[in-house]
């Protein structure tokens, strides 16, 4: 045994160290993360606004369990322990993104356990199996797949949480499945089966990506397993049936929230070959990200048109359709990569363009587990290259080389990562990352300028959302822009983009009551009113209804302003502001009683507004009731003591009686 070997038996002879490295080189890795905050990509409408998940009460749990299928994802595991996080840290983000951290690098740990078994079991037959260099082989395959940056998203991106649950219950699974195929008494099988089957049902619970966890045994079996060589027992076959039928169970949870959630998730949208197209260019798109793993961002979006002889698409196909020939024509020389290649299409098969809806073809989280067979195979290499330059008279120099190869991959590859999980330290800076990465990028341009928008930063919110009308000028876009041009003050601009909204769709209601409402600020009540008798003319709106009455008010034109308002009330009861304004017409108009029963209406739902109570004083006081006008008028003075009239009619009445 030469001197470096020596040491690597050493180093390895202590079965805490290799795994404590892993755990170590994880957490460093992933550390700039910790300070990150939440981000607007469901961050925000799944923990920031959701207090479904805060606590551990029977509603809360019923929720978890039951009522977030709305919601399009099922993982009730997964709120679980969001639902711990939120009682340990509030709703600080730091507690959010340890627990991520700490079930990844814990995931890792297991990934090195799981891999050093199942390079022993490769080489069975063989006399170098219990060489120390499977451990260091099986420490390096972890740390490719710990620390390599198409991890970030799953451990930076909170809701992702699913991703990092599911490793864990993964890796275990699997280790206890490979016990169980090892166990030497009925008993110890069985404990094993049950721990494995357990493990599982928690897989599923955190994600339903799970669902393909009998295939990938079945993989086992063939390869390091040799279970199914020559006529396999029925019992290899009978033992998947349980996690068969869970899988296809939570399978079809997982499609039932979608469905509910409003989400398609059959072919609807795009046809067969389109699909097809988009599942080919997914699975080279994560192939060529762990080989290059640059260029990481969120938002990888669907073209607007996918044309699957394009070359993106056509080149994708084929290189997916050759490496599958030939893998499957050499599977009995190479069946490692035969089994790694068949995990890999089988863990992202639900999730490929077949089956996945959203305007997104890619979504690197998708990758986590998927890609665990490529560090496999490259620390498998990293053994048998160290084992094969024992015969060379130099071999001190070459495996000190290919150590130092090994440690330079894995660092360079925890450095990328410490760079990618600082572009996820708020929204922000996240979309900005993108809009660098991808500048045609539709989706982060508008995200970034509504972000902008309410902040209050009009014009570089406008500027952002021009851009992303440019990319694509959808109807919801020139919407948004136009919104933003008005906001800015920009308002010339504005009208032009809220005509544009009307060209591209009629109906669309929001921008003639935006329209009616701007015409009307800038001088126009003429056009204004146009605008807002066309757009009544496609739906007999509150809104627009309510508009129009501020249009004739303006106009001095009460008695069509009365009409208008009241119209608005009769198609919304709860329409308070068109309530308010009735009752101020009925004034104008001196019908004062029915003013007064307005302005009660009003405060039943705002007891605390200061302009409706001293209406309501001036009303009372119409139809002659002094004290009940009197305490209206001073409870609108102690609501708001710079509303001047309430104080005027104060001393009004008093001066009167």
């Amino acid at each position: 045994m030469n001197a470096l070997t020596a040491k690597l038996s050493r180093l390895c002879k202590g079965s805490w160290f290799l795994p404590a490295l892993v755990a170590l080189l994880t957490l460093w890795a992933f550390a700039p993360g910790l300070d990150a905050g939440f981000v607007d990509l469901d961050d925000a409408n799944l923990l920031v606004h959701n207090i479904h998940f805060r606590g551990l009460g029977f509603e809360n749990l019923r929720w978890m369990f039951a009522g977030s299928f709305n919601i399009g994802v099922y993982m009730p595991l997964s709120w679980l322990t969001l639902a711990l996080d939120y009682l340990l840290w509030g709703m600080r983000p730091l507690g959010f993104h340890l627990t991520n951290l700490l079930l990844h690098a814990g995931g890792a740990v297991l990934c090195y356990f799981l891999m050093a078994r199942l390079f022993r079991l490769a080489r069975a037959a063989r006399e170098d199996r219990d060489e120390p260099v499977w451990d260091a082989a099986a420490a390096f395959a972890a740390l490719l797949f710990a620390v390599h940056p198409l991890r970030v998203e799953s451990v930076a991106w909170v809701v992702e949480r699913r991703d990092v649950l599911s490793g864990v219950f993964f890796f275990l699974t699997l280790l206890a499945y490979l016990r169980y195929c090892a166990g030497q008494t009925p008993d110890a099988r069985r404990r094993w089966y049950l721990l494995s089957l357990s493990a599982y049902v928690l897989l599923l619970l955190s994600k339903a990506i799970g669902m393909t966890m009998p295939v990938l045994l079945l993989l086992l079996d063939a390869y390091p397993l040799r279970r199914l060589d020559g006529n396999a027992p029925r019992g290899v076959w009978l033992e998947k049936v349980p996690f068969l039928l869970l899988g296809v169970a939570f399978a079809l949870m997982a499609g039932y929230a979608q469905k509910l959630s409003g989400a398609a998730w059959l072919i609807r949208d795009m046809g067969v070959p389109q699909r097809l197209a988009v599942m080919f260019y997914g699975l080279v798109f994560y192939l060529r990200k762990t080989l290059w793993p640059l260029h990481l961002y969120p938002l990888h979006e669907l073209p607007a048109v996918v044309r699957y002889g394009a070359m993106p698409f056509a080149v994708s196909a084929a290189v997916v359709i050759a490496a599958s020939l030939l893998i499957f024509w050499q599977r009995r020389r190479w069946p490692a990569a035969a089994v790694a290649w068949a995990a890999y299409l089988t863990i992202l098969l639900p999730v490929s363009g077949l089956f996945q809806s959203g305007p997104l073809i890619v979504a690197e989280h998708a990758g986590y587990l998927a890609c665990l067979g490529w560090p496999a195979l490259a620390g498998a290499a990293f053994a048998l290259a160290w084992l094969r330059l024992r015969p060379l008279r130099s071999v001190r120099r070459f495996q000190g080389l290919l150590g130092a190869a090994a440690a330079v991959i894995v660092f360079i590859l925890a450095g990328l990562t410490r760079a990618q999980c600082r572009a996820w330290q708020d929204s922000e800076t996240l979309y900005r990352h993108t809009i660098q990465e991808a500048p045609g990028s539709f989706i982060a341009r508008t995200q970034l300028g509504n972000l902008l928008m309410a902040r209050g930063e009009f014009a570089p919110g406008a500027e952002f959302l021009g851009q992303a009308y440019r990319i694509k000028p959808t109807v919801t876009a020139a919407y948004n822009l136009a919104n933003a041009l008005e906001k800015a003050g920009r308002w010339p601009e504005a009208v032009q983009f809220y005509l544009e909204v009307l060209r591209m769709d009629p109906g669309y209601l929001a921008a003639y009551n935006n329209l009616g409402t701007l015409l009307l600020r800038a001088g126009r009540p003429q056009e204004a009113a146009r605008c807002l008798q066309e757009g009544l003319r496609h739906s007999d709106s509150a809104e627009l209804h309510y508009n129009l009455g501020l249009v004739y008010r303006a106009g001095n034109k009460l008695n069509d302003g009365a009409a208008e308002f009241s119209r608005a009330s009769e198609i919304r009861p709860g329409f308070l502001e068109a309530r308010a304004a009735l009752g101020a017409a009925r004034l104008s108009q001196r019908r004062f009683a029915e003013a007064a029963d307005c302005f009660r209406q009003v405060l039943q739902t705002r007891p605390e507004d200061a302009d409706v109570h001293n209406n309501l004083g001036v009303a009372l006081a119409s139809l002659g009731r002094y004290d009940e006008a009197r305490e209206h008028f001073a409870r609108a003075a102690s609501l708001n003591p710079a509303l001047q009239s309430a104080r005027d009619n104060l001393r009004k009445i008093a001066a009167q009686n």
